[in-house]
């Protein structure tokens, strides 16, 4: 007699399906497991995109310069501290140099230290807040902490400026001295020596000189006395500045308009050197990552750009690096660009003869001729650059295009000339002079990195983390899900094939 199980039919087999249909129901639940997971991915990256929008929103309206924000408040009083400090090159044989042609030996004196407060006084808007004029209040206060002695006590040999740009006006006949007053300067100057010895209260502020007293008698406009660095405690009505406010186009945000009453500059040879581009150097579009960055530098009375060049961190906070290159300053010869700034000479020099006063031969470069090449490096002697010491950059926080440390360093040189025809210089080196270098540095306080990390970047980093994680668990998850679903079914075809084989082998018994 045949079995029960012979006449059933292959593939029918009641244990078979009820398998089949417990594998079906473990795969749909996981692929259904395995969508919703990639949903939340999507869920979680629409909110992300979302947070990401709304930072930048938030950070964007605390970034314009419009009255309470962030950025204004900063900008129009700032509260991370600048300093200025000034270094002096201490002529160490003045005698051999002036009479004998010597090579100049100088002795470097500094820091003289300053703290400088630099308020915007008289603020007001346009109509449409786009753009905010101001008058800049610059003034400084002694810091004896950060200095190496008393400015007031201690005395530096310098070159006379003010005889060698006499001396130069006369030779280049850039000025037209009424005869009068050409005469007297004739009996004057054979007196006056090529250095003089003056406190650096004296040469930093200002001295009546006696070439200038003799100018004065007639040419009021000419003052009596002369000073590196003007103190600003009331500034001058006229010496308006403009920038934007980045209301209407946030890349705009700091640009000048308008500086010290000038909407374009008169000293150079072409209209685009002669536009006001780029910020005062503390204030930049948020967001700007690692694009070139644009500034006017005042006291060279021209624009000029940085660069990224690299990344760190500065009291947990990370920021980029930007630094003046090497071919910004170069010779004409080899930058085109800086034709338009007469810079005919060796590489490294900025010549601003065309901005002060009778045209006076001063070359501004970085501190003991960074980056100015050799030759003028060893026409003086104990001068020894340093990057780390003597190049210029700023460190910006990406996020919100803050500048949290800057420092911008300057030299001031003036080019000798020998003149046969001059006692002063007749024995005197062709030379570019170096008289001293200042810098001016600002770095974000503790107390307020330690508030830009709990009201901005905690929160943002926080919230950003979260989400990231969020995301990647659900796709970890959806991965999982599809996985376990593939098994369910590999496995539940494995076994289906075994059962059939078994319900043959019964068949056939």
């Amino acid at each position: 007699m045949a079995s029960r199980s012979s006449y059933e039919p292959i593939g029918e087999h009641p244990s078979t399906c009820c398998l089949c249909c417990k594998t079906c129901s473990r795969v749909q639940k996981a692929v259904v497991a395995g969508v919703v997971c990639l949903l939340l991915v999507g869920v979680f990256g629409a909110v992300y995109a979302g947070v990401q929008i709304i930072v930048e929103k938030k950070i964007a309206d605390g970034a314009v310069l419009t009255n309470g924000t962030v950025a204004e408040k900063e900008w129009r009083k700032p509260e991370i501290p600048i300093y200025t400090k000034f270094y002096f090159f201490d002529v160490d044989n003045p005698s051999e140099v002036q009479n004998k042609g010597a090579r100049p030996s100088v002795t470097q004196r500094g820091p003289y230290a300053y703290r400088e407060h630099r308020n915007k006084l008289n603020v007001k808007w346009s109509k449409n807040e786009t753009t905010v004029s101001y008058l800049l209040q610059d003034y400084f206060v002694f810091d004896r902490e950060n200095s190496v002695g008393d400015p007031k006590e201690d005395q530096v040999t310098a070159l006379n400026f003010i005889l060698v740009s006499i001396l130069n006006a006369v030779d280049e006949k850039v000025n037209s001295f009424p005869e009068k007053l050409v005469t007297e300067l004739l009996k004057l100057v054979p007196s006056e020596s090529l250095f003089i010895k003056r406190s650096v209260h004296d040469l930093v502020w200002g001295y009546e000189d006696n070439i200038l007293k003799m100018i004065n008698k007639f040419d009021h406009s000419i003052p009596k006395s002369f000073s590196l660095q003007p103190n600003v405690s009331a500034p001058d009505p006229g010496s308006v500045c403009t920038v934007y406010t980045g209301v209407d186009d946030m890349s705009r945000v700091g640009q000048f308009i308008q500086w010290n009453g000038l909407s374009k500059l008169p000293y150079w040879n072409s209209t685009e050197a002669n536009t006001l581009t780029g910020t005062e150097g503390y204030l930049f579009k948020p967001g700007n990552g690692k694009e070139r960055i644009y500034i006017f530098v005042d006291q060279i009375f021209r624009s000029g750009y940085f660069d990224y060049i690299g990344s760190h961190d500065i009291k947990g906070i990370s920021v980029n690096r930007f630094a003046i290159p090497e071919f910004e300053l170069a010779n004409a010869s080899v930058n085109s660009a800086n034709t338009a700034y007469y810079a005919y000479g060796p590489g490294g020099l900025c010549n601003m003869t065309t901005c002060v006063p009778m045209n006076a031969p001063v070359y501004a470069s970085k501190p003991h001729f960074l980056d100015s090449g050799a030759s003028l490096v060893e026409a003086v002697a104990h001068l020894s650059p340093d990057r780390s010491l003597h190049d210029s950059f700023l460190d910006m926080e990406p996020m919100t295009g803050a500048v949290f440390r800057a420092s911008k360093r300057l030299q001031m040189n003036v080019k000798i000339v020998k003149n046969n025809d001059v006692e002063q210089l007749k024995n005197m080196p062709s030379l570019y002079f170096p008289m001293f270098w200042v810098e001016e540095s600002a770095e974000i306080t503790d107390h307020l990195a330690d508030q830009f990390k709990s009201e901005v970047l905690t929160p943002v980093t926080v919230a950003d983390n979260t989400l990231i994680a969020l995301m990647a668990a659900s796709g970890f998850a959806a991965v999982i899900c599809f996985l376990l679903a593939a098994k369910f079914k590999l496995s539940s075809n494995g076994k289906m094939i075994s059962l059939n084989d078994t319900s043959h082998r019964s068949t056939a018994d």
